[in-house]
């Protein structure tokens, strides 16, 4: 999808010069996937971990891993799927994998 384009007129004048009266801006695309995830729900507001700085350095590298190792999601139904059997009940039961989403798959 082609970005959408844009026109302002708008009279913006300095002492020291004169800036254009009509510019163009590029606004990209947007796209919107309502999901079954619930901010508010208790499960989604605890971090697992300790907050001792050395735990979570190791914490977050064995998430890193998990998360490149993630399945990739091929297009926007196969990902809309996969968060709809992640997020049943307004959190996520499947802690243990990630969801790989390439920046093609949002039109990126």
């Amino acid at each position: 999808m082609a970005p959408r384009t844009t026109h302002m007129t708008t009279p913006c004048t300095t002492t020291s010069h004169h800036l254009p009266t009509v510019s163009v801006i590029q606004i990209p695309a947007v796209t919107v996937l309502q999901t079954r995830f619930d901010r508010e729900h208790a499960d989604n507001w605890c971090f697992p971990r300790k907050t001792k700085r050395k735990e979570n350095i190791i914490w977050t590298e064995r998430e890193r891993a998990k998360a490149e190792a993630g399945e990739v999601v091929q297009d926007l139904d196969d990902l809309c799927s996969k968060l709809d059997k992640r997020y049943t009940d307004g959190c996520s039961k499947d802690t243990d994998t990630y969801l790989r989403i390439p920046m093609d798959v949002l039109g990126g």
